[in-house]
């Protein structure tokens, strides 16, 4: 198994607080492109996976 079947997903929410900032911004992220999400269901809402929120922490600060 390769790393992308063991990456944990996480709720809009996990993210905001992890990029520090809201979740609107998340969800502009995510309709801009520039964060790929997974709908769960209605009620589980999108996930993120952690891969994504770190590639996306690493091009800001190298920015």
């Amino acid at each position: 198994m390769n790393a992308e079947q063991h990456d944990i997903r996480l709720p809009v929410v996990e993210v905001a607080r992890r990029l520090n900032c809201s979740r609107q911004h998340v969800y502009n992220l995510i309709n801009s492109g520039e964060l790929k999400a997974v709908r769960l269901g209605k009620r589980m809402g999108l996930r993120v996976a952690e891969s994504e929120v770190a590639q996306l922490l690493d091009k800001s600060n190298v920015q």
